[in-house]
């Protein structure tokens, strides 16, 4: 959006009014409020949960050079790619439990129904 012209202003209106999570939210409207007292970006967002250092100095080193929609597309970048990685890890984790767990079911629907067709095998007179 800084790409289009928009002001930053505008823009972070614009994303208070589309996040519905608070902890975010926060951030950002204190980010606005810090930006219209003519306070810089990376600091109102220094100690701040959501942000890390490294996030923090590319916005400061974005605001000094004068390429803030740069620094924000690599940080965005930057926490797509640790989302994927998280995605990934989760889903090796959760892959061996489904697999048990559907193993397990397996087992218990044969007993079901093997275990009384063999006592009916035994009961049988010869």
């Amino acid at each position: 959006m800084l790409e289009a012209g928009i002001p930053l202003r505008q823009i972070l209106i614009n994303v208070i009014g589309t996040i519905s999570v608070q902890t975010p939210k926060n951030t950002i409207e204190k980010m606005l409020i810090a930006t219209e007292q003519g306070e810089t970006i990376s600091s109102s967002l220094e100690n701040d949960p959501i942000f890390t250092n490294m996030a923090i100095k590319l916005i400061e080193s974005g605001e000094t050079t004068g390429n803030l929609d740069l620094m924000f597309s690599e940080i965005a970048l930057y926490y797509d790619e640790r989302l994927q990685n998280a995605i990934k890890r989760s889903t090796a984790l959760i892959e061996p439990i489904m697999i048990t767990g559907i193993a397990i079911l397996v087992g218990f629907i044969l007993l079901a129904i093997f275990l009384p067709m063999y006592e009916m095998i035994f009961m049988v007179p010869k």
